[in-house]
C-alpha cells in the first residue's frame, strides 16, 4: 500500500566514492543504486567523471544527486610538469636539493606564480563545468612533499595544503563560481593546520585511514585512535567549514570484506555527529 513516511538523516551529505572501477556500462545502476542507498552525494576522479561526464551528469541530475571531482591527481592534471617542467623548474619540489618533475611530489606550493597558475587552470576548468558542486583538491596518493627552504620555512605539509587551498579557494571565488573547495586530512596532513584562514564554503574530507576499525574511534586503548581523534576534534571544533568523515569500512586492503559490525558503524555515525561532523563518505570498491 503507499507509504507516508518523513524521514531525516544524520547527515547533510552522504557520500559514496566508486574509486576508478567501473566502466560506462554500469554507471547508470552505480547512480541508480546511490541513490536508492540514501546516499545524495558521489565523489569521482576527474578524468573518470571526464571519460562518461554525459552519462554520469544525466544520470544523477535525474536524482538530484551532488557530483564531486577532483581526488588525489588533481595536482598533476591542473599544474602538469609535462607543460610546466622544463621551464619553471622551480614550480615544482625539491628532494634532496633538486627540483624533481616526479608526479608524487607534491609541487612548490610556495611559489606564488606555480600557485597563480594552479588557480588559473582550476577556474578555467571550473567555467566549463557548472554542474560541479564541489571540487577536491587533494595531494597524490603517498606523495612527498618538497624538501626546499621556502617550503619548510612555511611548516608541515597541513600548513602548505591549508594555504593552497585558501589561495585556490579565493581564486574561484573572486571568479564568481559556485563551487565549493574542498580540502582533505590524510596520512601527512590529518593534523588540523594552525592557519585556519579558510572560507566559510570549504569542505574538509576528514580520512582517518589507519584507524584501528575493532574498536571505536574515540577507544582510549588504541594509541592511533587516540591521535586520530585528537585530530578530528581539532578540524571540528576550529575549521570554519564543514567537516565530512571519510570512512574505511570497505577499505581495499581487505578486499572490502566486513570487518567492523553495523552497530559500530551505527553508533561511530552518531558519535561523528556529536562533535560536529556534518557527512560521511564510503569508499565503495566493488
Amino acid at each position: 500500500p503507499p507509504l507516508d513516511v518523513l524521514e531525516q538523516p544524520l547527515m547533510k551529505y552522504r557520500k559514496r566514492d566508486p574509486g576508478g572501477y567501473y566502466s560506462p556500462s554500469s554507471w547508470d545502476l552505480i547512480i541508480d543504486f546511490t541513490a536508492k542507498s540514501r546516499a545524495n552525494s558521489i565523489a569521482l576522479h576527474t578524468n573518470i567523471y571526464e571519460g562518461s561526464r554525459d552519462q554520469i551528469k544525466r544520470e544523477l541530475e535525474k536524482r538530484g544527486i551532488r557530483l564531486e571531482i577532483g581526488k588525489h591527481g588533481i595536482m598533476p592534471e591542473l599544474l602538469p610538469q609535462s607543460n610546466y617542467f622544463a621551464a619553471h623548474p622551480e614550480w615544482f619540489g625539491m628532494i634532496d636539493g633538486k627540483r624533481t618533475d616526479n608526479g608524487r611530489v607534491v609541487f612548490e606550493t610556495t611559489n606564488p606564480e606555480a600557485v597563480a597558475t594552479f588557480a588559473s587552470n582550476l577556474v578555467a576548468y571550473l567555467k566549463t563545468r557548472p554542474e560541479v558542486d564541489a571540487f577536491q583538491i587533494w595531494p597524490p596518493d603517498g606523495c612527498r612533499w618538497s624538501q626546499s627552504p621556502e617550503s619548510l620555512a612555511v611548516g608541515p605539509p597541513s600548513e602548505r595544503m591549508a594555504l593552497l587551498v585558501q589561495q585556490a579557494s579565493k581564486a574561484v571565488k573572486a571568479a564568481g563560481l559556485k563551487t565549493k573547495i574542498m580540502t582533505i586530512a590524510y596520512q601527512q596532513i590529518i593534523e588540523p593546520p594552525k592557519n585556519m584562514a579558510f572560507d566559510k564554503d570549504n569542505i574538509v574530507d576528514f580520512c582517518p585511514i589507519t584507524r584501528d576499525y575493532s574498536m571505536p574511534l574515540d577507544d582510549p586503548r588504541s594509541a592511533e585512535n587516540v591521535r586520530l581523534h585528537t585530530a578530528l576534534l581539532g578540524w571540528t571544533k576550529n575549521f570554519p567549514g564543514e567537516v565530512v568523515h571519510y570512512s574505511y569500512y570497505a577499505k581495499a586492503s581487505w578486499s572490502s570484506l566486513p570487518v567492523a559490525e553495523p552497530e559500530q558503524i551505527a553508533s561511530d555515525m552518531k558519535y561523528w555527529r556529536k562533535v560536529g561532523e556534518v557527512g560521511t563518505d564510503i569508499y565503495c570498491s566493488p
